[in-house]
């Protein structure tokens, strides 16, 4: 469980890392998986699941959805950018790759956005619902 969510802090600290460098494609890269890890940490403190078994990104992005987003546990809005940062991640990894700073910056924001609320869920509610 926090394992998940320090390994989405060390993604973000690369993103910026890449960004720096103006590897654009890498740090949307490393933004979505900060998204992806800090969302399996929720799964796993809040609902009580065991990511593992999940098999596919999409599955988990909407099994997120399922448990977290639409019970109202986080804005709706924070909740869709994970999606948002999955689909630039494709164009990044198997696109035609992001051509300008401004995509990979606003990717980066989001994720930290992302990575932020999901911290903050765990701290206030990390009892989690009823397994």
């Amino acid at each position: 469980m926090r394992p998940h969510l320090e390994k989405a802090r060390q993604s973000l600290r690369s993103a910026g890392l890449l960004l720096q460098a103006a590897d654009f494609d890498g740090a949307v890269n490393r933004a979505y998986y900060a998204c992806y890890d800090a969302a399996r940490a929720v799964l796993e403190t809040i609902a009580h699941l065991d990511t593992r078994e999940v098999k596919t990104h999409a599955g988990l992005i909407r099994l997120f959805n399922l448990k977290i987003v639409k019970p109202g546990l986080m804005p709706l809005a924070i909740g869709r950018l994970i999606g948002r940062e999955e689909q630039l991640r494709l164009f990044a990894d198997y696109g035609d790759g992001v051509q300008e700073r401004a995509e990979a910056e606003l990717a980066v924001v989001q994720a930290t956005d992302f990575v932020t609320a999901c911290a903050d869920l765990i701290e206030r509610d990390g009892g989690g619902m009823s397994p």
